[in-house]
């Protein structure tokens, strides 16, 4: 049976990862990323903020890739590891 798990103030956008992963931003632009796991699963606020998320996978195909736009055209790359942290980096175009 599914968990409904609401994020506070309803996401705007939500992208599908690969590995039980989703991505969305909510209406202040926040990312937020949901994992499912033995206990149900449940949505983490990245601290990260933009305007546009899209979805990948890593080199090795073993997880789910979110890169994120800013408002000042920054690229973030978020990757969640096991124990919940995240490892990410920034770049300018």
């Amino acid at each position: 049976m599914a968990t409904l798990v609401q994020v506070p103030g309803g996401l705007r956008s939500i992208v599908a990862g690969q590995d039980s992963q989703a991505f969305g931003l909510d209406g202040s632009g926040d990312m937020w990323n949901y994992k499912q796991n033995l206990h149900g699963g449940g949505w983490t606020d990245t601290q990260r903020h933009g305007i546009e998320i899209t979805v990948g996978s890593n080199s090795s195909g073993d997880g789910d890739v979110a890169y994120l736009r800013t408002a000042a055209n920054e690229i973030w790359r978020y990757k969640r590891v096991g124990n919940g942290s995240t490892r990410d980096a920034r770049s300018r175009p």
